[in-house]
Parts: structure tokens; C-alpha cells; sequence
């Protein structure tokens, strides 16, 4: 009895050694598909000498998105920053971070452009809302990390105040260049979802990154008719929520006031409810048979099932709730192992999938991988 019971011990202790050592291969396998996307994004989509990232390579517009998408990895890069430590991560943080204070100063301290051309003269304007709300977040959560210096510190604070000044002396709504005609999509006042919760996270980044009680005032003030528009978001596609998600990101982070965080908490299980069935898009481009060139140049297959899919599970991971969290891991696998990252054009599904991977590890629900942590210079770059 005794060796039957030592002969069963070892078995089960030798396939939970086989699980575990899957497990950690798999997590590896991960990592080092990040790797290879974040090599595609670093020497292919970011501009040297701007630090812009740029929105796609060769196939429209490169500067469309680049204030957007821009934000959206620097944090993105920021919340690696806090579970890896690499000098790498830090320096290419600090080159998105360049890029993008670039654009915040392409006219007039407060206007922010979509993207600077090579020249460093010319500039993509037409800024709309959510140019702005992921530079916010970008900014934020780069200060708000170990990454940050003092002096970064500052000039995040800087860049911030000559944002929220300009905005609040055209009513928060976002204007051109010429600071009298709204920008087309710059309806930044509206009280409605996809504008109510991103005026919301601007003043709280605001507030908390400036110490300012000026913004915390404004904050106050612009919550009240706001907090009722925070639901309703199913008519949305995930390119659009995903942007809310960040936001609601920043909402629960600085302004923890609790009858407002149920709000805001509702408001990003609401936006993950809506992204689910988005996430299934992923299966029209595995299940095309064209080769990978042919369904690259397909813009429908792109958006419907790439960019959407993809975005989808990163709203999902910022703010949806545990469970919703845990549905999306295994499409998230599937995704950064079948991504054709070396063909990619388009940088924000690219993005999106980075971001993604990230924050499963900082929710526990994908290993954290095996790096290791090295110092961050302590000069500001």
C-alpha cells in the first residue's frame, strides 16, 4: 500500500511539474512574441529623430494618428516599465514621450497636433477628441510611474496646464490652430458617452499630475451633469471604446470618491459588456485562406478582424470586471501568436495587443515573464 501510495505521489507530482513547466514555456512563448512586436513598432513605426509613432507605413496618412496611438504607448510602456524595469523599455518610453511634448508645441503652448512632419515645421492638425484623451493617458500614467524623473515630472505638468488652460477658454471644446474654429471632431463639451467620461479623465490626470486645485475645482464642477452619461455604450465599436476604456482607467485612479467610483466601475464592465462580442472578429482573419499579403491589403478584413478584435480584449483588460477579464485570455494567446507582426502595416492593433498582454500580467491572469530588472538612468532624456 505504502509503495502504491509513494509510486501515485510521484506520478502526480511529476505531472504537476509537466503543467508547470508548459505553463512557464507558454509564458515565455508570450514574452517572446511581445518582443518580436514591440522590435516591429520600435525600428519601424517610431521616427527617429521625432519620436512620433507613426499610424501606418506607406499605405495613407502617417501622421493621422500618431498623437493618439502615441499616448496610448507611452502607457502602454509605462506599465511594462513597472513590471520589467528595462533600460529598453525605459528609453523607448522616453522616445514616445518625446514625440509626443513635440506635438503638444507645434503652434502655440496648449494646441496639440496630430503629428509633425520630418521638417519639424509642418504639422498634421485637426485634432480631435481622441488625440487628446490618450495623450492624457499616456502622460499620466509615464508621471505617475517609477520611470518618471522630477524634471519629466514637470514638464508633463507643464504640458498639461497649457492643454486644460486652452481648453477652458474655448468652452472645452477643441479648436484649430487658429484657436477661433472647433476642430472637426472636437466636440470635447458634449454630455454624452464617448465625450462625458473623456473631459472626466482629462481634469483628473489633470489635478492629480499638476497639483493644481484649479483642475480639481473644474473637475468637481464638470462631474455632476456628466456622471448619468457614463452607460450606454453598446452602439460603440471597440476603436472607440477603447478609448473610453482609457479614461474610465484614469477615473478610477484619481478620483476615488465611492459613490463616484461605482459609477465609473459600472461604466467599464458597461464598455467591456459591449467590446465581448466584438472579440470573435479575430476568427474571420484566421479562417481566411488568401495568403497573408492578399488579406493585408483587404482594409474591411483589417478592420473587422484585426483591429477590431484586438482592441476589443485591450478595453476588456483595462476596465472590465474579472470575469469579463478571464473570457479574453485565450483569444489574447491566440492573437499574439497568429498576428502576422512582420507584415503589419498598421500600427494600432499593434499597439493595442502590446498594451493588452501587459495588462493580463498586471491582473494576474497571464505569468509575469522572466526579465531581468536593470536601473533606469537617473538623467532626465
Amino acid at each position: 500500500m505504502r509503495l502504491k501510495y509513494a509510486v501515485l505521489s510521484g506520478l502526480l507530482a511529476f505531472a504537476a511539474a509537466a503543467r508547470a513547466d508548459s505553463a512557464t514555456r507558454d509564458s515565455r512563448a508570450l514574452y517572446d512574441r511581445v518582443r518580436t512586436l514591440r522590435n516591429r513598432l520600435e525600428h519601424d513605426f517610431v521616427a527617429p529623430r521625432r519620436g512620433l509613432l507613426l499610424t501606418r507605413l506607406g499605405r495613407g496618412d502617417p501622421l493621422e494618428d500618431a498623437t493618439l496611438y502615441g499616448g496610448v504607448y507611452l502607457g502602454c510602456l509605462s506599465k511594462a516599465f513597472e513590471i520589467t524595469g528595462d533600460t529598453e523599455t525605459a528609453a523607448l518610453a522616453r522616445q514616445v514621450l518625446a514625440g509626443l511634448l513635440l506635438n503638444a508645441a507645434a503652434v502655440e503652448p496648449g494646441f496639440l497636433a496630430r503629428g509633425m512632419e520630418p521638417d519639424m515645421k509642418t504639422f498634421r492638425g485637426d485634432p480631435s477628441v481622441d488625440q487628446y484623451t490618450a495623450f492624457f493617458y499616456g502622460l499620466a500614467l509615464f508621471a505617475d510611474s517609477s520611470l518618471a524623473t522630477p524634471p519629466e515630472q514637470k514638464n508633463v505638468a507643464r504640458a498639461f496646464r497649457d492643454v486644460l488652460t486652452r481648453l477652458r477658454r474655448d468652452g472645452w471644446q477643441i479648436t484649430r490652430a487658429d484657436g477661433r474654429t472647433r476642430s472637426t471632431y472636437g466636440r470635447l463639451a458634449d454630455v454624452r458617452p464617448t465625450r462625458a467620461e473623456r473631459l472626466l479623465g482629462m481634469l483628473a490626470a489633470g489635478a492629480a499630475v499638476t497639483g493644481d486645485p484649479l483642475w480639481r475645482k473644474e473637475l468637481e464642477a464638470a462631474t455632476a451633469p456628466r456622471l448619468g452619461a457614463l452607460r450606454h455604450f453598446e452602439k460603440f465599436q471597440s476603436w472607440v471604446l477603447i478609448q473610453s476604456a482609457l479614461s474610465v482607467e484614469l477615473l478610477c485612479r484619481w478620483d476615488t470618491r465611492p459613490e463616484h467610483l461605482e459609477v465609473y466601475r459600472r461604466a467599464g464592465a458597461e464598455i467591456a459588456a459591449a467590446c465581448l462580442p466584438q472579440v470573435t472578429g479575430f476568427d474571420l482573419f484566421r479562417r481566411d485562406s488568401r495568403p497573408i499579403t492578399q488579406k493585408l491589403n483587404d482594409r474591411r478584413l483589417v478592420l473587422n478582424g484585426i483591429r477590431i478584435p484586438i482592441e476589443a480584449v485591450a478595453a476588456i483588460l483595462l476596465v472590465g470586471t474579472d470575469e469579463q477579464a478571464r473570457q479574453v485570455i485565450g483569444p489574447l494567446c491566440r492573437m499574439l501568436v497568429d498576428f502576422p507582426v512582420a507584415s503589419a502595416w498598421y500600427a494600432p492593433p499593434l499597439v493595442s495587443l502590446e498594451l493588452a498582454y501587459w495588462q493580463a500580467v498586471r491582473r494576474g491572469l497571464l505569468r509575469r515573464p522572466a526579465t531581468r530588472a536593470t536601473p533606469t538612468p537617473p538623467e532626465a532624456q
